[in-house]
């Protein structure tokens, strides 16, 4: 699964519900025995934060570091970001302030129609990284640890910007304070 953990349930109707199960995204009608598999995840590229659009077409999600939509109907994932990389920028996730002081999980909005997804673009280029270990993971040792980008008292902040992206892709507008 990553290091990011998944929504069990994404959504539910009368009818259907999407689910996330081991990393992979299933579909489900309500009387059918068998979910139907819409993305699968890996070890090396987890699917993070997925939303159901408000019209319920499409699933937007982050994949390596970046803003992903799949229509549901036809199962064609697209990126709707680019230029994101692990060591300085990312496209549709929180930092670590918004996380753990403001209590905002999510990266990424959707408009009420559907038509745009707004979005943060972080960047840590200035953040120094700090060893963390995970108490849970079965292994030990360097394999235990993982780098995250910290902001330290009196250091430099993330830079965060705000970006609207059509749903269908498209340029990036940007927000300007």
């Amino acid at each position: 699964m990553g290091k990011y953990p998944l929504r069990s349930i994404v959504y539910s109707t009368c009818e259907s519900f999407i689910n996330c199960l081991s990393g992979f995204i299933y579909f489900q009608e309500f009387g059918c025995s068998k979910p139907m598999l819409k993305l699968a995840s890996t070890s090396l590229s987890p699917i993070i934060d997925p939303l159901l659009s408000p019209d319920g077409t499409m699933l937007a999600y982050v994949r390596d570091h970046e803003l992903h939509v799949i229509n549901l109907s036809d199962n064609e994932p697209r990126q709707l970001t680019f230029g994101a990389n692990s060591n300085t920028f990312t496209h549709g996730l929180a930092e670590y302030i918004a996380q753990e002081e403001m209590d905002r999980k999510n990266g990424y909005w959707w408009s009420l129609d559907s038509r745009f997804i707004a979005f943060t673009q972080v960047d840590s280029f200035e953040i120094p990284l700090f060893q963390i270990m995970h108490q849970g993971k079965s292994s030990v040792g360097a394999d235990a640890l993982d780098d995250h980008a910290y902001p330290f008292t009196g250091a430099s902040n993330f830079k965060v910007r705000l970006g609207v992206v059509p749903s269908a892709g498209g340029p990036v507008t940007w927000m300007v304070c």
